[in-house]
């Protein structure tokens, strides 16, 4: 049995660009080109799975997903710095933002979790997919999410620790491919780009 899960970072919002803590924003205009190069690189699907998000939801939208939402792939909540630009909160709250980077127990003003529970949140996500199914042999799964969540998977599935969550680059719109045969993943593939055919 092998599965086949690939990451797809949602597009870029308005609130991304101007370096704000996310809001549930829409994702900025693509040009006509990027969802088909998302679906010719995402290639044959069996299942496709969203955060609950509307970024997400555009995302999936634009590449052809039908894909549902699952609570296990929502962001991580900011909590009442929702929408706040970052480098203002570095400003006004240097202790909370410097433990927000650092300290991996610390909960955001007004959030309901650390990075250590988004970590374990993804993490049994991941171990909560079959893995003992025939019925489910060569499977390929797509699920369309934001950076961190795809960082946060990425520390499940190699077993290290959450320090390493912030080192990933993982950009909108890339891929992240990861296959597992048995119980033991293999990454292959971190924040590949997709690239329009001209």
């Amino acid at each position: 049995m092998s599965q086949r899960l690939t990451f797809l970072v949602r597009a870029s919002t308005g609130a991304q660009r101007r370096l704000r803590f996310p809001d549930d924003d829409p994702i900025e205009p693509l040009a006509p080109d990027v969802g088909p190069a998302v679906a010719a690189a995402l290639g044959r699907v069996t299942a496709a799975l969203r955060a609950p998000g509307r970024a997400a939801a555009d995302t999936a939208a634009a590449a052809g997903l039908d894909a549902g939402p699952e609570p296990r792939l929502a962001s991580w909540s900011s909590g009442a710095w929702r929408g706040r630009p970052i480098e203002e909160v570095a400003r006004d709250r240097p202790d909370a933002f410097a433990a927000w980077r650092l300290d991996p127990t610390f909960v955001p003003p007004g959030g309901d979790e650390s990075l250590a529970d988004v970590i374990a949140r993804v993490g049994g996500w991941l171990d909560d997919l079959p893995d003992d199914d025939p019925e489910r042999a060569r499977e390929r799964i797509v699920a369309v999410t934001d950076a961190g969540v795809v960082r946060a998977a990425l520390v499940a599935i190699l077993g290290t620790g959450p320090d390493v969550f912030w080192r990933f680059d993982v950009p909108p719109l890339s891929l992240t491919v990861a296959q597992r045969t048995g119980s033991a993943w293999q990454v292959r593939c971190v924040g590949c780009a997709v690239t329009p055919s001209r």
